[in-house]
């Protein structure tokens, strides 16, 4: 359900019985739509997801607006990524590490293919075994430590 100023969606699903709401999330979890409100099972939004889908109680003919295209600042994500660069060569990520930067970790490894799961901040399991088999892959030390080597090999850009 788009809201008419195009800012904002949710997905109402109202389930027949044929599934559980415990399937239903995970399906939604698929195409990057979550659980948004803790006591309404049906009330979702996508996350991690650029792609618009149909909204079909604005009206036949309504059409989502595009939005205005604007380029990020390149400077400033490299910066903070090497200023994060410095800090996990310091104290490197590990099993059991929090925060934004396994959350940056997570992001890059799934846009490298590397499967982690849902990218929450946590360095679980997955974000274990994503992390062992790109070491792996890069030829690296393979021990699921994130330290300086591992972090600069992740953001590092082919030609």
């Amino acid at each position: 359900m788009q809201q008419f100023d195009g800012s904002v969606y949710a997905v109402d699903i109202r389930l027949t019985g044929r599934i559980s709401w415990a399937k239903a999330h995970d399906i939604a979890e698929d195409y990057g739509i979550r659980k948004t409100v803790p006591s309404e099972n049906w009330h979702m939004q996508p996350r991690y997801t650029s792609e618009w889908f149909p909204a079909p109680a604005l009206g036949e003919g309504y059409e989502i607006p595009e939005p205005e295209p604007t380029l990020p600042d390149f400077h400033a994500i490299i910066r903070h990524i090497k200023q994060v660069g410095d800090a996990i060569a310091i104290r490197p990520l590990r099993r059991k590490s929090k925060g934004d930067p396994v959350e940056m970790l997570q992001r890059r490894l799934a846009d490298l293919d590397f499967k982690v799961g849902n990218p929450d901040g946590k360095f679980g399991w997955k974000t274990l075994f994503a992390v062992r088999n790109f070491q792996r892959v890069e030829r690296l030390t393979v021990d699921g430590v994130v330290g300086r080597n591992t972090w600069l090999k992740i953001w590092e850009v082919d030609d």
